[in-house]
């Protein structure tokens, strides 16, 4: 082809042949094809894309397209430019799906959780605001989510807020707030009978929600003890009489209308009834559901009430062991444990009633027609009561240990506290006024108040932002001041005072200083005392400071402010001889004055103390101190006898301390047969008696007794033989020989006190028991063998 145009070659090209032709002619097509989807694809990038909005959202909510309506919210969360008090519209979308979603749960447990995250949701969503137009909405979404996640009363509450907005859902509001005003902690029986009124109101309420809502308002009645109105609503309404749950209720019905019978033929009628009615609803419920469960149950109780204790015992076992978490399971292994405890099986009782607190894992999510909460608190709580009332303490305690999940743990805590104070407190008391605790019982009695201690201590860090605060401090202290841990007891006490200035604070600081004072620390007690004495001049308790102000002051060598402080007790105050501080501060100035030798002023004092207060356990020790002051004031006399020169003078002072040492004599006496009659004496019991032997014996020897001082003597040396102070009575006994001139009888005591000393152990404590150590005894000893 001659050479031409570029255009012109390619045209003729194209048509020299058919197959060049088509091939062409689609390029072309494919060519504009091509350029028109470029464009189209240039044209919607440069286009701006439409956005989501909050009514598009709540559009596809209405129209029930929920998964659309996440989705815009998904998109409009995402959004920067999006503010955080815009937010409430998205929530409330969001938290309305989530409603939707609990609704079509089947398992209890997911509707549940369901229903929580809607409440979150919700919550926040009106916190922030959502539109006006929704507002309604939301509360009652909010009001069924909290319902339905078993926050009871914060749904009572939305509830009622949401009703005065007169809602197209009224009846369901009705509905809501009688079940939560029937499951509620503290039921309100009565106002879910209102509610559920309001809800019968409704004529246009299907038959079956009609029968349920009538069944409820059937039990609520009953349990308000209006039996009467409770069955005439049951005769009005056959249809749901006669269903399987309609018998259960009217059993149950029956079964409550008994109890309040108390003609025994008509009440045995009215249980042959009710059993009846159970029967039938078990035969009418042909799967075997909850109905079945719950009729046993209530079966179980008709046996108690005809005394058939094994039979219920062994119905409450197959229902426990069948329906362990359900509400008839809870139920019957709590009247199981009643049973058990009535009849002493106090081990099993417990395990009973653990079994029961296992399977209500939650409080809030606790539902039973059966068993209320509040019922269940009640059996509980009373088992408690009467294992502490019956001195089971340790029962008690292990019954408290899952009892969190029931009463709360702040509630636990103090009813553990309280257990172990009584615990301890019944270990501490005093049968008689005569009888001495065990040292076992003792320490034991100690301990549980230390721990009682320990367990107030929590409670008041638990109730620390309450005004109860400085009260749990108090009972802490008290009970550590009693279980003897003095260190615990001042430091909390000073936390008491510098939480409450006003109330208790002359007791506080009387227990404080007491505290200090039992720690040794006599000077800073008596700066507390003082502070007690001088500011609180009105308060009882400065008595008592007084008292332990002396006290302190004898522990420092200061018998004479002791003194002074116990004289003020006795004639400057308002207190009579009745109240325990003058008798102790009289008791105490007798045992002042005896320690600085004024032993005649003690045993005046000491002997009207005696008097007064018999069956004080300070008597003993007071007559003991009595037989003491008797002895050593016997001394001026016999001094004055031996240095007289006239016969007159002689013959008085002889008169004179020879009275003394038979009133001290007399003393002794009756001391030794007062220990000797106690059946369990302690260890200071038990050196008196040791010293009223040897003291009796050498009194004796100072009256020239010697033979008696003899025999005294020889009670010492049979009771105590292994005792190191035994080798001071055989001394003394060989002395008594050589008064009455048996100079062998002298010296066998003498080499009976050497063969003793060299059985004695090595460890054997001279120090302690005697005023020379063995080597010094053993010199001694051969020294006297000589004479």
């Amino acid at each position: 082809t001659p050479a031409g145009p570029l255009l012109a070659r390619a045209r003729a090209w194209a048509t020299g042949s058919p197959l060049r032709s088509a091939a062409v002619a689609g390029g072309l097509v494919a060519l504009m094809a091509g350029t028109i989807a470029a464009w189209l694809v240039l044209a919607d990038l440069a286009a701006p894309a439409a956005q989501p909005t909050l009514e598009d959202a709540l559009a596809s909510l209405d129209g029930g397209d929920y998964e659309l309506a996440g989705s815009i919210v998904t998109r409009l969360q995402q959004q920067r430019t999006i503010l955080t008090a815009d937010y409430g519209g998205p929530l409330f979308v969001l938290g309305a799906i989530r409603a939707q979603q609990a609704q079509t749960q089947w398992a209890p447990e997911r509707r549940r959780r369901d229903y929580l995250v809607a409440s979150k949701y919700l919550t926040e969503a009106i916190a922030l605001g959502v539109p006006e137009d929704r507002r309604y909405q939301a509360l009652y979404l909010l009001g069924k989510a909290l319902i339905g996640s078993d926050q009871l009363q914060q749904g009572v509450d939305v509830l009622l807020e949401a009703l005065q907005s007169e809602p197209t859902h009224r009846t369901e509001i009705h509905r809501l707030l009688a079940r939560a005003y029937y499951f509620a902690k503290k039921p309100d029986y009565a106002a879910a009978v209102r509610q559920l009124d309001s809800v019968l109101a409704d004529t246009e309420l299907p038959t079956p929600v009609r029968d349920q809502v009538t069944l409820r308002k059937v039990r609520a009645l009953s349990r308000l003890g209006r039996h009467a109105e409770a069955e005439a609503l049951l005769q009005a309404n056959p249809a749901a009489a006669e269903a399987a749950a309609g018998r259960l209720v009217t059993g149950q019905v029956l079964l409550r209308t008994a109890g309040a019978i108390g003609d025994k033929g008509r009440r045995a009628s009215v249980i042959d009834a009710a059993e009846q009615a159970l029967v039938d609803a078990e035969r009418r419920d042909k799967l075997a559901t909850n109905i079945s469960a719950e009729s046993q149950y209530l079966r179980g109780q008709i046996d108690q009430l005809r005394g058939g204790r094994e039979e219920a015992m062994r119905r409450y076992l197959a229902i426990r062991k069948r329906f362990g978490m359900a509400s008839a399971g809870i139920a019957a292994s709590t009247a199981e444990g009643e049973l058990l405890r009535e009849a002493g099986n106090t081990g099993p009782a417990i395990d009973a009633y653990r079994r029961a607190l296992d399977a209500v894992e939650e409080v809030s999510y606790y539902q039973s027609e059966l068993l209320s909460l509040a019922e269940l608190q009640s059996i509980l709580l009373g088992a408690h009561g009467g294992f502490v009332a019956d001195g089971q303490f340790e029962a008690a305690l292990k019954l408290l240990e899952q009892m969190d999940v029931l009463i709360g743990h702040t509630r636990r805590l103090e009813l553990r506290a309280d257990t172990q104070q009584r615990w301890g407190e019944r270990l501490l008391d005093q049968p008689t006024s005569k009888s001495v605790l065990k040292p076992e019982r003792l320490r034991l009695g100690r301990r549980r108040l230390r721990e009682a201690g320990s367990t107030f201590e929590e409670l008041a860090e638990a109730r620390y932002a309450t005004p109860r605060y400085p009260d749990e401090l108090w009972r802490a202290a008290g009970a550590y001041y009693r279980g003897q841990s003095y260190t615990s007891a001042s430091r909390l006490l000073r936390e008491y005072l510098k939480n409450e200035p006003e109330r208790r604070n002359a007791q506080a600081l009387l227990l404080l200083g007491k505290s200090l004072l039992a720690l040794g620390q006599s000077g800073e007690a008596i700066e507390v005392f003082g502070e007690c004495i001088e500011f609180h001049t009105t308060d009882a308790a400065t008595y008592g400071a007084r008292l332990a102000a002396a006290q302190a002051h004898r522990n420092l060598g200061q018998p004479d402010r002791a003194e002074a402080l116990l004289r003020e007790n006795l004639l400057g105050g308002d207190i009579s001889p009745r109240s325990p501080e003058w008798r102790d501060s009289k008791f105490e100035l007798g045992s002042v004055l005896h320690s600085v030798g004024s032993y005649i002023d003690a045993i005046n004092h000491l002997e009207e103390a005696i008097l007064r207060y018999p069956d004080s356990p300070k008597t003993r020790l007071a007559r003991y101190l009595v037989a003491e002051s008797y002895r050593h004031a016997a001394e001026a006399p016999m001094q004055r006898f031996r240095e007289a020169k006239a016969v007159n003078e002689r013959e008085n002072n002889e008169r004179l301390f020879r009275r003394l040492l038979e009133s001290a004599r007399d003393q002794y006496e009756l001391v030794q047969r007062e220990i000797s009659r106690s059946s369990e004496p302690d260890d200071v019991d038990k050196a008196m008696l040791r010293n009223c032997y040897m003291l009796k014996g050498s009194v004796l020897f100072d009256l020239g007794r010697y033979k008696e001082a003899v025999d005294e003597y020889s009670n010492v040396s049979a009771l105590y033989q292994n005792e190191p102070f035994v080798l001071e009575t055989l001394v003394q006994i060989s002395n008594c020989w050589r008064r009455l001139g048996e100079r062998e009888k002298a010296r066998g005591n003498i080499e009976q006190a050497l063969v003793t000393l060299s059985q004695m152990p090595g460890d054997a404590d001279f120090a302690n028991a005697t005023t020379r150590s063995r080597v010094e005894w053993e010199e001694m000893l051969n020294e006297i063998k000589t004479w």
